[in-house]
């Protein structure tokens, strides 16, 4: 499925007002990835098309594409949600994924765009294979097998005869061709897939993967390190001992032997046939490898949370090409645009310099789980977590000091009002205060049980706290005593923030927002459109809002919470903490995860005083199918780097809603060439739009915008 529509957040007269004034609240980029690099979703497949093109595939829409064999990577797609598991590549140009729902994405330009291709079915795909351009087929949940001769354009069911789910699908040539699934299914054709005969293997074993060599030489392989080999054309399966008692999830069979990825971290390769496996450790620890795939003497690795492992000389020795921690990002805090810290899970301290451009794992010494933190200046920090922990650095992270702190409650969050004023909550109503920078704290309970999760600190005296059942606690006098007021809900809630003095947000559970006018004595509860659990608020300003929380949940406001639209979000991992400063969001959460709106994609050479970019009357217009967009441009893009200036290209509706991001394709298509300058051209589609309509492209680039207005109709 693709996230194309949201909750409208502006009339109709605003959206024109904010195609006219550079100053309006039009989001600053894309969500992409800050850490892991170059993402961490869960990469399901690798394929070839030569030594220097491959792509990958994974969770939650992921495409990447490298074009040096591996070694680096970039996104080619934007708005798909649904996972993908399989991608097989046909050549430079063409290739082919699979996945969730009966999903299938073809591109036939080398990665710049990929459309949808309607494969007539709703059931997982698993699997894809193509002889070539035209003849593939894809396999499935339920005993699915669909194919095409036209390169994806259509596709027919085929009968398999069987109900169980197929892992993969393997031919060799028009006629022969193989499948394999779940309880030792193992599926034969000899016409084409008209009819399938089924070869079950001993045991029956879950398989996931087929493979084969020629006509009659083939390997399947699956659960508990089970392993079989037919050397008839798979009339009979052998059992083979692959000395492990792991998943095999993947194979690969190449000029140098055949190649095993597996559960536990373990990659198997053997020269033999199968016959001996040498067993190789990866150094990821227990994590899943899922996909492997090579072309002559490079090997790549995919698997968990983005794992990618390289090897350029036939697997006698590896490097990571993915990097970045996948522990918990619990928080993330920044001084100014460049200073920030991430905390978390097992103690884990993150320190970026540049924006969040890289990050670099600080070791602080300590294995406390972490979950709030506060950064007030370049040099000062404080991060708090399991059993009361209170680390402080005052150099800059070079050193990390325990405060002082005689009670063990957890401590959830922290805030401080300057360098000197500072408080901490957390559970069973723990509230802790230190005007000293931290060299003492003392409680200052307010005489409640509830778990407090959220703070906003004004001053020493001033200090908002929320929690457990919708509660809301205010001191003026700093903890001597506590006003209790509710926020209209009796839902937990995580995260209090203000905008001035009087002005606050909360968020909470099951997508509760509410505000406040009266320094949080009275709340009236806002209308998010979402049921999941939003963990933190953070603003812009007081009109433009962002919150984050479960599965990838992202909302923005541009008009201070009464209208919500939910943001495209490239994961779905859980977002525990969102920081947003001077046009910048950073976002954090799960296995590592950390976002940013920031682009640093594309590098554009500065060779006259000023670059313009300008989009073109569409033709034709109104439009039923396509429209073309001229694109004009000045500016000579010398490849994929660090950026002089972003570029992005969206399309908006009439409500002010993001509608579609194709700064990917834009990006792509200006980095794959050597120069841009006079008119390029951009098509736009029938699926790129959610109904008939008036919709706007946007083109943005140092602070600057040029827009189209289009007309979609049926």
């Amino acid at each position: 499925m693709r996230l194309d529509t949201c909750v409208p957040i502006l009339r109709q007269i605003s959206f024109f007002i904010l195609l006219l004034f550079p100053t309006a609240a039009f989001a600053q980029g894309r969500l992409m990835w800050s850490n892991p690099k170059p993402q961490g979703n869960r990469l399901t497949s690798v394929g070839f098309a030569d030594r220097s093109n491959t792509w990958s595939v994974g969770d939650d829409g992921t495409i990447l594409h490298s074009f040096d064999g591996g070694s680096t990577w970039y996104s080619e797609m934007d708005g798909l949600t649904d996972d993908l598991i399989a991608v097989a590549v046909v050549d430079d140009r063409v290739a082919f994924a699979v996945g969730d729902n009966g999903t299938c994405m073809r591109t036939t330009n080398g990665g710049y765009e990929w459309k949808e291709c309607a494969t007539g079915t709703t059931e997982g795909l698993n699997d894809v294979v193509f002889l070539d351009a035209l003849n593939g087929w894809a396999c499935g949940d339920n005993g699915t097998m669909i194919r095409t001769t036209d390169g994806g354009e259509t596709w027919a069911v085929q009968s398999t005869g069987v109900s169980v789910t197929l892992n993969a699908v393997y031919f060799v040539s028009a006629t022969h061709g193989y499948a394999a699934g779940a309880s030792g299914t193992v599926l034969r054709t000899t016409d084409g897939g008209a009819s399938w005969d089924r070869r079950n293997v001993q045991g029956r074993p879950d398989l996931f993967d087929i493979v084969f060599v020629n006509q009659t030489t083939g390997w399947v392989a699956g659960s508990g390190g089970s392993l079989y080999t037919t050397v008839n054309g798979g009339l009979r399966w052998d059992t083979q001992q692959s000395g492990i008692n792991r998943n095999i999830n993947a194979l690969y069979a190449g000029p140098i032997g055949l190649w095993a990825a597996c559960d536990g971290g373990i990659l198997l390769h053997s020269m033999d046939g199968g016959a001996l496996w040498r067993r190789i450790e990866s150094g990821l620890g227990d994590e899943v490898l899922e996909g492997v795939g090579g072309e002559d003497q490079n090997i790549i690795v995919v698997g968990d949370f983005g794992y990618m492992l390289l090897s350029t000389d036939a697997g006698v020795s590896w490097r990571a090409v993915s990097f970045g921690t996948r522990k918990s990002v619990n928080w993330i805090s920044f001084a100014d645009g460049r200073n920030g810290w991430g905390f978390g899970e097992s103690g884990i301290v993150i320190h970026t310099t540049d924006g969040g451009a890289t990050w670099t794992e600080e070791n602080t010494g300590f294995r406390n789980n972490l979950y709030g933190g506060k950064t007030v200046s370049a040099s000062k920090t404080w991060a708090v977590g399991e059993y009361g922990i209170i680390l402080h650095t005052r150099d800059g992270g070079r050193t990390w000091i325990q405060q002082t702190n005689p009670y063990s409650n957890i401590l959830l969050a922290v805030d401080f009002a300057n360098e000197w004023d500072g408080w901490a909550v957390g559970e069973l109503g723990c509230i802790l205060r230190t005007t000293d920078g931290g060299a003492t704290w003392v409680r200052r309970d307010a005489g409640v049980v509830e778990y407090l999760y959220g703070l906003h600190a004004f001053d020493a005296d001033n200090v908002v706290v929320v929690g457990e059942n919708g509660i809301v606690l205010r001191s003026t006098d700093g903890g001597g005593s506590w006003r209790r007021s509710r926020t209209g809900t009796s839902r937990t809630m995580y995260w209090v923030r203000f905008m001035g003095i009087s002005e606050g947000w909360s968020v909470g559970d099951e997508g509760s927002i509410a505000h406040t006018t009266d320094g949080g004595e009275t709340w009236v509860v806002q209308t998010s459109g979402v049921g999941g659990s939003l963990y933190v608020i953070a603003g812009l300003d007081r009109s433009d809002l962002w919150a984050v929380g479960d599965s990838g949940l992202v909302l923005r406001s541009s008009d201070g919470g009464i209208h919500w639209c939910r943001q495209y979000c490239p994961t779905f991992h859980d977002l525990f903490c969102i920081d947003a400063r001077d046009g910048t969001v950073m976002i954090s959460g799960d296995y590592g995860t950390v976002l940013t709106n920031t682009q640093h994609v594309v590098h554009v050479e500065r060779d006259r005083e000023e670059q313009t970019f300008q989009l073109g009357p569409a033709y034709p217009n109104p439009f039923t199918r396509e429209t073309i967009v001229p694109v004009r441009s000045t500016a000579r893009v010398e490849g994929v780097g660090f950026p002089l200036a972003d570029i992005t290209l969206r399309i908006y509706d009439v409500y002010g809603c993001l509608v579609r991001d194709l700064s990917a394709s834009l990006l792509h298509r200006l980095a794959s060439r050597s120069s841009v300058g006079g008119t390029g051209e951009l098509t736009l589609y029938a699926d790129d739009f959610p109904t008939a309509g008036i919709y706007f492209l946007v083109l943005e680039w140092n602070g600057n915008r040029s827009l189209q207005a289009v007309h979609f109709t049926h």
